[in-house]
């Protein structure tokens, strides 16, 4: 029954998120979404989701005008939390299980590194967020840490200067270790005292949001999808249809577009996704924003998620290298759509090659030459989908330009 009401209450909230910068496009005619000015304002105001009033120290409503926001705020000059900076690196000074980094260079931030640097070298994590509000902040997390010093857990960590829903990161590499910090946190008196409301947009268990988002940001690629999404709709003059559900039927369109039939670029525009590894692990943030809304996706599940994107990424030592060079791929395109010329016309052969790069579906390659195995176990369509994007051109017209060049320099 918990897990019912759980799922309305993220839902409600995840559509009076929307509702309000549905207010501020109709409020605002003339402010243009699909910007990094808007991608500011979402973030900003989304990462203070749950955030007490009086702790917050962005608030649009409070007197800023949207169409003038830089997202240029300096950040909190809470005394709780600077003191609590001071605090928590004489405390670690000379701890034997945690090495705590602050430095001038990355100021806002207060990292904690399990000392044995397993998590810190992992490519992937179980990344916990456990917010805590400004009177709670410098003793949770020191019983937070000791936990996870005491307990032997390898872990790369780091706290904010700002109270915010991701002011306390945890990232762990193994399921036991995840399991033994949220009953820590759930049995934690302290802790759930002054435990801030997790992000509507992710998966939660037991009030505790949980992602894997790899070398990128989940609430920055989750940004970027409601400026586009907002963006749309303001184009559309469709606002007021707006809800929880057409988000992620849009969220769901633009993954399908971009990393399966693979013929938009409108995500590796906006998220500036220029290698194969920064497209996957975007894939991934992106598979599991959808995921996460659905009310039978399980703990299980989301551990099940973390595996894949691990063996994943190990993978990737394998099939990364095997990425081919521009003229490698060319001219394997090229004898593909030769060979399919000795049995159709040049224009039908054009078409299947276009066909497979766009659907991935092997149908369209020919057997002779062995070229249907060849391509298949190789990166060719990766590679090809990337020059394309690269290049700006829609796939059809990208192959269309290196066939015709290939066989002009002939």
């Amino acid at each position: 029954m918990n897990n019912f009401f759980n799922y309305f209450e993220k839902r409600k909230k995840i559509n009076d998120f929307l509702k309000f910068f549905r207010d501020i496009a109709l409020e605002n005619p003339n402010l243009s979404f699909n910007s990094k000015d808007t991608c500011n304002m979402i973030y900003n105001k989304l990462i203070r989701i749950g955030v007490k009033k009086e702790e917050n120290q962005y608030d649009l409503r409070d007197g800023e005008s949207p169409s003038h926001f830089k997202g240029n705020k300096s950040y909190s000059n809470c005394a709780h939390i600077n003191s609590a900076f001071n605090n928590w690196l004489t405390y670690y000074h000379n701890d034997p299980g945690i090495d705590l980094i602050h430095s001038s260079d990355w100021s806002y931030f207060c990292q904690f590194i399990s000392h044995d640097k397993k998590a810190d070298n992992a490519k992937e994590h179980i990344k916990v967020y456990i917010p805590l509000d400004a009177l709670h902040i410098e003793v949770g997390a020191k019983k937070i840490f000791n936990f996870l010093t005491d307990n032997h857990i390898s872990h790369v960590s780091k706290t904010g200067r700002e109270i915010r829903f991701d002011d306390i990161v945890v990232r762990l590499i193994r399921k036991e270790d995840a399991d033994r910090l949220l009953d820590f946190i759930k049995k934690d008196s302290y802790i759930q005292k002054g435990l801030i409301k997790p992000n509507p947009f992710c998966f939660q268990k037991d009030g505790i949001a949980l992602v894997c988002d790899g070398d990128e940001s989940y609430n920055t690629v989750l940004t970027n999808l409601i400026d586009l999404y907002i963006a749309k709709k303001k184009k559309e003059k469709t606002l007021n249809k707006g809800n929880c559900d057409e988000f992620y039927k849009f969220v769901a369109i633009q993954y399908k577009n971009e990393f399966v039939n693979k013929n938009s670029k409108v995500l590796s525009e906006k998220l500036k996704i220029d290698s194969i590894e920064k497209m996957r692990n975007i894939r991934e943030i992106i598979a599991l924003i959808l995921k996460s809304q659905d009310s039978k996706f399980s703990y299980e599940d989301y551990i099940d998620h973390f595996n894949k994107c691990c063996n994943s990424k190990q993978n990737r030592n394998q099939d990364t290298p095997t990425l081919m060079p521009e003229e490698v791929a060319i001219a394997l395109v090229n004898e593909y759509v030769d060979t399919m010329c000795n049995n159709s016309n040049r224009e039908t052969s054009l078409a299947c090659c276009v066909a497979y790069f766009e659907t991935g579906e092997e149908k369209y390659i020919t057997r002779d030459r062995n070229l249907r195995e060849r391509i298949t176990n190789s990166s060719l369509r990766d590679t090809i989908c990337l020059l394309a994007r690269n290049n700006n051109y829609s796939l059809k017209q990208y192959i269309y330009n290196i066939t015709t060049f290939y066989h002009t320099q002939k």
